[in-house]
């Protein structure tokens, strides 16, 4: 975001918007992740790693379902969606191209935080820590800054560069819990 601002105010304005549709699929993901993270730890705690295993693949299929459809819908609304928060030509133009960004990330969003829950629920806390902080802060954060200013990709780049690194995170997180 703070790279993104000095970008100007259209591209600032497309980012909140972004943010703002992000926020409408993450949520119900977070619940899940919260219902992952209880019913792992309880059924582990109650030593049954088969109910545990059936939870986990449970939240996994809904996780997907449910942001995968709202991903789906991002992409196929993505106009109407950045209608509702502007009329500005600009904004619109770079809002509905990070939209398609945020479409992509939903399904790799939801993978993440059911296996980030799944790990907490088994009690596994440092190392999605430690991944989550080497990938946000030693890959995302510079390649956003070299796509987004030392390559001028602009915001586009910088929210390719967020799902790459989201994409990379969910795929260890999910390695880790199998």
């Amino acid at each position: 975001t703070a790279f993104i601002a000095r970008l100007g105010t259209a591209d600032a304005a497309a980012h909140a918007i972004a943010m703002r549709v992000t926020s409408l699929s993450y949520m119900a993901g977070y619940g899940l992740c919260v219902a992952a993270t209880t019913l792992v730890g309880q059924y582990l705690g109650a030593h049954n790693r088969t109910a545990a295993r059936r939870s986990m693949v449970s939240c996994l299929v809904l996780v997907l379902g449910l942001m995968g459809s709202l991903g789906l819908g991002f992409f196929v609304g993505r106009y109407p969606l950045v209608r509702l928060f502007t009329h500005d030509e600009a904004v619109i133009t770079l809002g509905v191209r990070v939209l398609l960004c945020v479409a992509l990330l939903q399904v790799f969003d939801g993978i993440n935080l059911i296996a980030m829950g799944v790990l907490r629920g088994a009690g596994n806390t440092r190392w999605p820590m430690l991944v989550g902080l080497l990938l946000n802060w030693g890959i995302f954060v510079p390649s956003a800054a070299l796509t987004i200013f030392v390559w001028p990709g602009g915001i586009v780049a910088g929210w390719v560069a967020a799902v790459g690194t989201v994409v990379v995170l969910a795929l260890m997180m999910l390695l880790r819990v199998l």
